[in-house]
């Protein structure tokens, strides 16, 4: 996901559309987080999968404001 604001600015002026596909690979690395970390609890898994929720749409959300505002039509994959 951070890698898109670099890929952003250097979308061509004559561009008339944009397709994103984006974040699987950040999931994937918080999969691992997931699997890789000790939980004495299944609530302590949960609530650190909502920590990880909230920073994944937090990210989507930054990048994808980045990307609307060239104000072309996208495609989100």
């Amino acid at each position: 996901i951070e890698s898109v604001a670099r890929q952003v600015a250097r979308i061509p002026a004559d561009a008339t559309h944009v397709v994103v596909s984006v974040g699987g690979n950040d999931v994937l690395g918080y999969a691992a987080v997931i699997l890789n970390a000790p939980a004495n609890s299944f609530l302590e898994v949960l609530s650190k999968m909502d920590d990880l929720r909230q920073e994944f749409r937090h990210n989507y959300r930054g990048m994808l404001d980045e990307v609307l505002a060239r104000e072309l039509p996208t495609v989100l994959c």
